[in-house]
């Protein structure tokens, strides 16, 4: 690498498995159990799988005095729902004992281009610092399978055959009308194609600071950012402080400034009138 110039990056990658499980469905729970599969009655079960991955990578040097540094930051959450020891009692004994219910996932990319540069002889000092960024960010829903959130619309009859010692065979497939069973996948149903999302925005925002001392006891700073959010427009906030020293242990500080935090994707989103997912 060039004198002055420093390259830097750094990562982390992480897994975790969590599971939790919901209420006993008791052999009489007829509506969510199947008593030819789970004849004692099941405890379903869903593994929250998660991973995080991110990566950064950037250039810091001087460029005539001024202090420069572009960096670019990668990040990405995945978040995905498996289901065990559970059925969808709407398909009989042709439900799966597990599932892909779903998953979702969410990144950001940000490169920033930040340059600061401090003046010794200007008063008493004064640092200078501006730049710009551009950021993206993107959310996203994936469907389940299709057996952990369909509802069977005819129910299959059952009869047993006691020359083979009671083993239950399909008499008759869809001629019965539901009466009632649960459908989808027992803990959390999964998400359904109509649930699917997949949307992305970008922002673009340049800034300013200038930190001033006035004398050796009084401190005036200011700060003023600009975005564009491709979902919500402009934006503009800034801030104003400053702060005087009487001694060494005492002084005294004031500020103003606005805000804005614009909401995550998962928060913007609004959902569609069917039902994401149901617990329990």
């Amino acid at each position: 690498m060039k004198e002055g110039v420093e390259l830097y990056s750094f990562g982390g990658i992480s897994h975790r498995n969590s599971q939790f499980t919901a209420v006993y469905r008791l052999p009489g729970w007829t509506e969510r159990n199947n008593t030819f599969i789970y004849p004692d009655g099941f405890l379903p079960a869903m593994d929250n799988i998660i991973s995080d991955k991110s990566f950064a990578v950037g250039l810091k040097g001087k460029v005539q005095d001024w202090n420069v540094d572009f960096s670019n930051v990668f990040g990405r959450n995945d978040f995905a729902n498996v289901i065990s020891n559970s059925l969808n009692a709407s398909l009989g004994l042709k439900t799966p004992r597990k599932f892909d219910a779903g998953s979702y996932n969410a990144s950001q990319n940000t490169a920033s281009l930040d340059f600061s540069k401090y003046f010794s002889k200007s008063l008493k000092g004064i640092n200078v610092a501006f730049g710009a960024q551009y950021r993206v960010e993107t959310y996203q829903i994936i469907a389940g399978e299709e057996a952990s959130y369909s509802k069977a619309d005819l129910r299959p009859i059952y009869g047993v055959d006691l020359t083979t010692g009671g083993i239950p065979y399909l008499t008759n497939l869809g001629s019965t009308p539901l009466n009632g069973l649960s459908p989808g996948s027992q803990i959390h149903a999964g998400f359904r194609p109509s649930n699917e999302v997949n949307v992305r925005r970008s922002i673009a925002a340049g800034y300013a600071d200038v930190e001033l001392n006035v004398t050796d006891k009084w401190l005036v700073s200011g700060a003023v950012r600009i975005e564009n959010y491709s979902d919500f427009g402009n934006v503009t906030t800034y801030k104003a402080a400053s702060r005087y020293s009487f001694e060494d242990w005492l002084g005294i500080r004031g500020s103003y400034n606005t805000g804005f935090r614009a909401p995550d994707l998962a928060q913007f989103i609004i959902p569609k009138p069917q039902q994401l997912f149901r617990m329990g």
